[in-house]
């Protein structure tokens, strides 16, 4: 299942009877952008949230091909934007976050709300000098979810008590000079963070002179630099010499071209950048070039025309 910036889902068939694989719409949320889809854990609904403010539960039919007619609720409560979701347990409970910086927790296939965490209050200080929107969720069984918040350095760790069915803080994990974007347990209960260069504040009269503003900003292009993206989990290779593989030195031989592929291949990659170069170059005229080109502009018709 994909879901597109128009608020519409489409799904795809990976049968090998259908190789063509042609998108089909499953459901649209009438032009709102989806911000975040996920599938139930006994994968009987589908759940999406968007820029209105709402959740939308959706029964998944039988037939994905033959689109989600079946709204079965609707979660509404939330006052911004919904930027993501997660799943609890198997205790058909449903947390979301959002751009009203709470976490709130739902039963989904009632649409009942049944409590809210505002990350804007109590005693963690460093989350109440601004607004700071909620903006990815994950859960580990039985009832742990953890929280990523908008230019916060760190993570929020909550516990879900399904017979009580409330959210309660129980950690805050500092990671200074970072801000994690994007998280996600593992089988094993370990917490996986995605994290870029945080937001750096300087508040106060100090006089701040030109070597210790360049010293800064040398000192935050690094840790941009360094900053984690994307995080990839693969398998160790094994090196092995070609005389080792059946058929290597052949296949070694091809894989490394000729001296004729490389300048083919360099003469091509000259032509299309003289060609790009030309289609982007801006065209110069000379002085009657110009000119010849302004006796067809309509303005000069008419000047011309009125004059005679």
């Amino acid at each position: 299942m994909v879901a597109d910036k128009f608020g519409i889902v489409y799904v795809f068939s990976t049968s090998p009877s259908d190789p063509a694989g042609e998108p089909v719409q499953l459901l649209a949320h009438c032009c709102s952008i989806i911000t975040c889809m996920i599938c139930s854990p006994d994968c009987k609904y589908i759940v999406t949230s968007d820029r209105d403010f709402k959740i939308r539960v959706t029964g998944f039919p039988e037939e994905p091909l033959a689109g989600a007619h079946e709204i079965h609720s609707y979660c509404l409560g939330h006052t911004n934007f919904v930027a993501c979701l997660a799943f609890v347990g198997s205790y058909g409970l449903l947390v979301s976050g959002g751009g009203d910086c709470t976490v709130r927790l739902w039963h989904y296939e009632s649409g009942t709300l049944l409590d809210t965490f505002d990350t804007t209050k109590g005693d963690e200080s460093d989350l109440k000098e601004d607004s700071r929107a909620v903006v990815a969720l994950a859960s580990s069984p039985p009832s742990t979810v953890a929280a990523i918040l908008e230019r916060f350095e760190g993570v929020l760790i909550f516990s879900c008590d399904p017979l009580e069915k409330k959210l309660k803080l129980l950690k805050k994990v500092v990671t200074p000079g970072y801000c994690p974007s994007s998280l996600s347990f593992d089988c094993n209960n370990n917490l996986w963070m995605v994290a870029g260069a945080a937001e750096c504040v300087v508040k106060g009269d100090e006089f701040v002179t030109p070597e210790a503003e360049a010293a800064a900003q040398t000192q935050a292009q690094g840790i941009a630099l360094a900053a984690v993206t994307h995080v990839q989990v693969a398998r160790e290779g094994t090196l092995l010499d070609a005389a080792e593989i059946p058929g290597g030195d052949s296949l070694l031989r091809t894989l490394q071209g000729s001296e004729a592929d490389v300048t083919k291949v360099q003469s091509a990659t000259e032509a299309a950048e003289l060609a790009m170069k030309d289609l982007l170059s801006k065209r110069q005229y000379t002085a009657e070039q110009r000119e010849n080109r302004k006796r067809m502009r309509n303005d000069k018709k008419v000047a011309t025309i009125t004059a005679d």
